[in-house]
Parts: structure tokens; sequence; C-alpha cells
């Protein structure tokens, strides 16, 4: 009789300890699903801009968080692609180690992501004014002042590059008549989008909301790349300058964002 009730009493113990060891992987995976489904993806590109990643769209951040420093990254150094554990910014620089707390090279950096694909980053070069160019301003610009066209010629910036990825290359400007002066004229500002040296769609700004190329990327995972530009940006960008977000869809030049704050 004494052996039954002992072995009644293991069996409990037993089915006790079976019954906490069962609520606590539950309990831990909900903790572990509840994570998963808190966590942020950061998209950091060049000093100054910060993107926080929530329902398909890109908020900015108005400065560094350390809650960024729980995220791995895909650091881009150039063309080169490097894994991250632990991140810094200090003195308006980014640092990034490996997982023995080593600094990673970045010294040539782009941007970095937290997301668990590598983002697909165009290897290309800005460039300036050429006197082929000419041709494109003056289809654009209806205007016989040279000193204004001059300004044209300084502020000149073009990509070119296949954007959507269907084997023809596309052509875009930036170039604008603003100075930081007093204007007796109001001064414009364009975005330009050409195929075989014609143009096929203009974006014009007017005061100083002058459009800069930033960076060019596969920001939504789609196959084709995006234009990260900022708007208004006079002299250096900063974490609270307005950075939006172009495609090329349909020969069109299209804002697929406008600058999106943290609140």
């Amino acid at each position: 009789m004494k052996n039954d009730i002992n072995d009644k009493k293991k069996i409990k113990f037993i089915i006790i300890i079976v019954l906490l060891f069962i609520i606590y992987i539950v309990f831990a995976l909900f903790f572990v699903n509840l994570k998963s489904n808190d966590s942020v993806n950061y998209l950091i590109i060049g000093d100054s801009l910060i993107w926080q990643e929530d329902g398909g769209k890109w908020y900015q951040l108005n400065n560094y968080s350390d809650k960024m420093k729980n995220n791995n990254y895909w650091v881009y150094n150039g063309n080169n692609i490097l894994k991250a554990q632990n991140i810094q910014y200090r003195n308006y620089k980014w640092y990034f180690f490996d997982e023995n707390y080593n600094q990673i090279n970045n010294d040539d950096f782009r941007l970095a992501y937290s997301g668990k694909k590598k983002m697909k980053v165009a290897n290309y070069q800005e460039m300036g004014y050429e006197p082929k160019d000419e041709a494109i301003i003056e289809s654009v610009i209806k205007i016989n002042d040279e000193e204004i066209m001059d300004l044209y010629r300084k502020s000149l910036k073009k990509i070119e590059y296949d954007f959507d990825d269907d084997g023809t290359i596309e052509t875009i400007y930036s170039f604008s008549s603003y100075i930081l002066d007093v204007l007796n004229y109001d001064p414009k500002n364009y975005l330009v989008l050409t195929k075989n040296n014609k143009v096929i769609d203009t974006i014009e700004t007017d005061k100083d909301n002058i459009l800069n190329f930033v960076e060019i990327l596969d920001i939504n995972f789609d196959a084709q790349y995006e234009m990260v530009m900022s708007k208004g940006v006079i002299n250096l960008p900063t974490f609270d300058s307005c950075y939006q977000i172009y495609m090329i869809d349909d020969d069109k030049l299209v804002e697929i964002q406008d600058c999106l704050y943290v609140e």
C-alpha cells in the first residue's frame, strides 16, 4: 500500500514537471514571436538619413537611437557588402563592428540595412555637365538668359543607368537655377528623365526645393531600382532634411514617397 502511495506521488510529480515544461515552452515561443513581431528594420543611408520601416513605408528618425544597436546589419562599403553585429554613432560618423567587436572598414560607406535579406544597390556614378547635355537643358528650359543657363550647367548632376531593368539605359538629370543670393527671378529646379537622348518626363519644383541624388537601390525588393532624393537641401543634409523616393514607371518619374517622419 505504501509503495502504491509513493508511486502515485512520483507520477504526480512527473506530471507537474511535464506541465511546467510545456508551460515554459509555450511562454518561450510566445515571447520569441512577440519579439519577432516587434522587431524594426532600419535603413541608414550616408551620414544624414535614418529610416525606420513600418507597413511598407519608411519613416525618418531625427537622430540615432540605442534601439538600433540590437539589430544586425548588412553594411555596404562601396560595392562590398559586409555583416555587422553592432553599430555606434559618434561625432557625426557611423561605426560598425563584427561579432568579435572588431571595427569594420567603412571608409566608402553608402548604407546599412538591418533586414534579413540583402538589399540590391545600384553600381552607378554621379556625373556633372558635359557639352552633350546642352541640348537636354535647352529642350527643358525655354530661356535666352545666358547667366541663368550657366547656373543650370554648373548645378547639373546626372546618372546613367538601367533603372527599370528593361535593357535600355536611362539618364536622369538634376539641375537648378537657385543660388544663395538676392534673386530678381523665380528659380526653378528640375528632375529630368531621358532615353536615347530624348526627354520623356520632367518634374519641376520652384524656389529652394532643389532635388539632389542620394542613393539608388531596390528599396521595395521588386527587382526595380528606386531613387532616394533630398529635397530643399541647400548646404549639407541633416537627419531633419526632406528625403523622397522616386521610381520609373511606364517611362514616368513617379514619387512613391514624400518625406515622412516618426511622430
